[in-house]
């Protein structure tokens, strides 16, 4: 759903809960319009102290790289073709696109497991 300019307010669905996320166009235009266009996408999650990370069948290339995040932030490593939300304030030693960040939801994260399984929708 288109809720301002350039914003698209999407959902990911888990086992604990939704979590509710905002792309942000003007953050990264190419790889945000792919990630929209492409929901509803599944893919299955990794989560380390810092980062949970969720494997997507998405191509893409580096927009607008940067390796510093703030707790929420929604990136998009092409690498590893993976959605990363940062579970803390960090620096990283792979670039990444920023896409947007969360919404509502954040405590959710905090009960994912890795290898369950995601569901991004509209």
């Amino acid at each position: 759903m288109l809720d301002g300019v350039g914003e698209y307010t999407v959902k990911m669905r888990t086992k604990a809960g939704v979590v509710k996320i905002i792309l942000m166009r003007h953050l990264s235009p190419i790889t945000v319009e792919r990630l929209y266009k492409s929901i509803p996408l599944s893919g299955l999650t990794i989560k380390t102290n810092d980062l949970l990370y969720i494997s997507l069948d998405l191509e893409g290339r580096l927009e607008r790289p940067l390796k510093k995040l703030k707790k929420g932030q929604l990136v998009f490593s092409p690498a590893n073709k993976s959605l990363i939300i940062a579970l803390t304030d960090l620096r990283i030693d792979f670039p990444v696109t920023p896409l947007g960040e969360i919404l509502e939801g954040m405590e959710v994260l905090g009960s994912i497991k890795t290898g369950e399984k995601v569901v991004l929708t509209n």
